[in-house]
């Protein structure tokens, strides 16, 4: 896609765009070369057994690593839970346990199946992470092949904000993403969900300088991740959605078990 597709499928100025083009190829390129250092550094090639748990390599962020990363609460108290309105965002790899075990043929510089997973995540969810900043959201968990997000909700304005976030992930930040792989390394194209639900959640402290998000909008975006290159949206964020003078979006509904419905929001086909 060009710089004008990209703005007429996000829904922002070919201006932001171009910002976001920029933070992004950054973000992944320097996350790359860290990643192959690291590998190199700890001799990873020999002492990771191909059949290790993917956790052994991820990148969740640690509990001391900020008073708390919730849009809207720099800092929560141990003893004073809060309850808001977010809409959550999760991202997924697809078919993540195939790559595990992947054919070196064809790759270049990849040794094992646990070597393609790492440098993958290693581009990718850094790469998911500026876009959600980028739209004003917030990532709070690394969760080994996707990240979990949230944008505090107030008015429409973060359903835009959220539904603008979720388009640049599978889009542009996919692109530039799965392009930097490809030359690398000769990797295919990864293929990612995403999934975003609204909910009240309530805001506390689980351990000490770790706070966390409960809320059934976690749940759902969860299992709305389930798309191939897809943003799709829980029911209470569809009723919640805007409607423009011109009439609304007409989203695919699908449903996702236990009696939730769900709808597909992008692409529209």
């Amino acid at each position: 896609m060009n710089i004008s597709e990209y703005s007429r499928i996000i829904g922002i100025d070919e201006s932001e765009v171009r910002k976001l083009m920029i933070r992004v190829s950054e973000i992944c390129d320097g996350h790359l070369d860290k990643a192959e250092y690291d590998w190199m550094k700890t001799d990873a090639g020999k002492r990771m057994a191909l059949d290790e748990a993917l956790s052994n390599v991820s990148m969740e962020k640690r509990a001391d690593s900020k008073p708390s990363l919730l849009p809207g609460y720099d800092k929560v108290d141990l003893f004073d839970p809060k309850i808001d309105d977010f809409i959550a965002i999760v991202c997924d790899i697809r078919k993540s346990t195939e790559r595990l075990k992947t054919s070196r043929n064809g790759l270049k510089g990849i040794d094992s199946g646990i070597q393609r997973v790492f440098y993958e995540t290693s581009a990718l969810l850094p790469s998911l992470e500026v876009t959600i900043n980028f739209f004003k959201g917030k990532v709070t968990e690394y969760l080994g092949d996707g990240l979990l997000g949230f944008i505090q909700y107030k008015d429409k304005h973060q359903i835009y904000s959220a539904f603008r976030a979720s388009k640049a992930c599978v889009t542009l930040t996919r692109d530039i993403v799965n392009h930097a792989l490809s030359n690398r390394y000769n990797l295919p194209s990864l293929d990612i969900g995403v999934g975003l639900a609204l909910s009240p959640a309530m805001i506390r402290v689980v351990t000490e300088n770790h706070v966390k998000a409960f809320g059934e909008c976690v749940w759902k975006a969860t299992k709305l991740s389930d798309g191939i290159n897809s943003v799709q949206i829980d029911e209470k964020l569809e009723s919640e959605w805007p409607v423009a003078k011109s009439g609304g979006l007409s989203f695919i509904p699908r449903d996702i078990g236990k009696g939730y419905k769900g709808y597909k929001a992008f692409p529209l086909k």
